[in-house]
């Protein structure tokens, strides 16, 4: 599980450093922290770090987690990408890395 939570880390990460180019603003990322949601239909991890960033981008932290979340939707390793609440990111793992583990 290491090895997907450092790849989403780093996804998010270029996703956020790409949403602060187009805004044009100089941002710094934290350290991303990824968690296993308490229920199943909250995905397999979860991040709340566009509620942490939003205030740097200017933007709502749903929508800051909407354009993350729309960044990261297409890496092979997801099923799908959820936004939930006021900004959690869900992150619904594919068969494919199910597959790879096992």
């Amino acid at each position: 599980m290491n090895d997907v939570q450092e790849g989403l880390r780093q996804r998010v990460r270029e996703a956020l450093e790409e949403i602060a180019r187009v805004k044009g603003v100089a941002v710094e990322c934290p350290e991303l922290v990824f968690e296993k949601p308490k229920r199943e239909n909250q995905g397999d991890l979860s991040t709340n770090c566009a509620m942490q960033m939003c205030k740097v981008f200017g933007e709502s932290p749903r929508a800051l987690a909407e354009k993350i979340a729309a960044k990261v939707a297409a890496d092979p390793y997801l099923d799908r990408v959820e936004v939930a609440g006021p900004g959690f990111i869900n992150f619904f793992l594919s068969s494919k890395w199910m597959g790879e583990v096992l």
